[in-house]
């Protein structure tokens, strides 16, 4: 038997132990470390000024990577200010429940960008057209007028907050939690600008232009007939009919249910297997509560085809921090997120003007 061999391997192997024991006790010490870190940093956060800042916002970055992991597995990159970007798949999970929220998503185009704005041209126009033959010489066709339009991104936040025990507990499902909070907020706040904004640091929303989108004036007053609808319908050209769908309040559709036409039919027809399908005279109507009720000089009903008429820009990603600190017991979530829209197109959108 080899015992001096033996006797090596022995040497050899009380050094692995001591390494692995140093590398605890190494581990155990940064823990602490950490643990301090976090100590003093929550004693500081909020009562500090000039140069803290710019400390407490280091040390804020380097605990993001410490948060428990149902929370980290939202994000996918730290942000320059210490939030988290939410990971693609959970984005995108949160961009569907808006669109599902959203009556003005389902209808207009949108698109996703990572700059700060949308440069689109816009023609303004039809070239002109017709029938030849082989031989026949062509006419130069004119040239549509192109109009340069910008649609800037805004930001737009929510802050959705639940106490600690909540959180803690084992039925909650934070992944799930926080995305039907951030869509449920974000949808109401978008869809508000996307027919109402006035463009100032958030969206131009259709009913805020003026003589640019035709207005179809009601026969009575602050009273709508079928005779009203069959005008607005017939004002939309043929192009934008096939796409074409109403937006108004829940209660304009209340009015408008009871009516009948000349036959004696109601044009209101409710779908009895898909919610989303209700029509008047076979055009497809969605409700809002941003949509003016039935009032004097009341813009109450649109009828576009929206997909044409209204775009939405949305810049890649939403950013998310965590903030257990500054209102004790709750866990606040400040969520930001950057969207813009515009009409690109009005003739495809008419009013209802009562």
């Amino acid at each position: 038997m080899n015992y001096e061999h033996e006797e090596t391997n022995i040497e050899i192997n009380n050094d692995i132990i001591q390494e692995i024991k140093g590398f605890k006790a190494n581990c155990e010490k940064q823990n602490s470390r950490i643990a301090n870190l976090e100590e003093k940093f929550m004693e500081i956060k909020y009562k500090q000024t000039g140069e803290e800042k710019n400390m407490t916002n280091d040390i804020e970055v380097i605990l993001k990577n410490y948060e428990p992991s149902e929370f980290k597995s939202l994000s996918s990159d730290i942000a320059d200010k210490g939030e988290v970007l939410i990971a693609a798949e959970r984005y995108n999970k949160i961009l569907s429940e808006i669109e599902k929220l959203s009556p003005i998503r389902k209808l207009a185009s949108t698109i996703q960008i990572s700059t700060s704005a949308l440069d689109l041209l816009i023609q303004n126009g039809e070239l002109d057209s017709g029938w030849v033959s082989e031989r026949d010489a062509r006419d130069e066709s004119s040239t549509p007028k192109l109009i340069r339009k910008r649609i800037a991104v805004n930001e737009i936040y929510t802050q959705p907050k639940a106490t600690q025990r909540l959180l803690e507990d084992s039925s909650v499902n934070l992944e799930e939690w926080l995305t039907s909070q951030i869509a449920e907020s974000f949808s109401r706040i978008e869809n508000a600008a996307f027919i109402n904004g006035d463009g100032l640091n958030k969206p131009k929303g259709f009913l805020s232009y003026g003589v640019e989108i035709e207005r179809v004036k009601s026969i009575e007053d602050e009273k709508i007939s079928p005779e009203d609808l069959l005008n607005l319908i017939n004002s939309l050209d043929d192009i934008y009919q096939t796409d074409a769908a109403f937006v108004m309040n829940r209660r304009t559709l209340s009015a408008i249910q009871g009516l009948k036409d000349g036959d004696g039919r109601f044009i209101w027809q409710s779908s009895l297997s898909d919610k989303m399908a209700d029509t008047i005279f076979g055009i497809p109507v969605y409700t809002t509560s941003d949509m003016p009720q039935i009032s004097k000089d009341a813009n109450a009903i649109a009828l576009a085809d929206f997909s044409r008429g209204y775009k939405i820009v949305d810049r890649t990603g939403i950013s998310l921090m965590k903030d257990p600190y500054t209102e004790k017991p709750f866990v606040k979530f400040y969520a930001t997120k950057r969207v813009g829209g515009d009409v690109v197109n009005f003739d495809a959108i008419k009013l209802l003007k009562v």
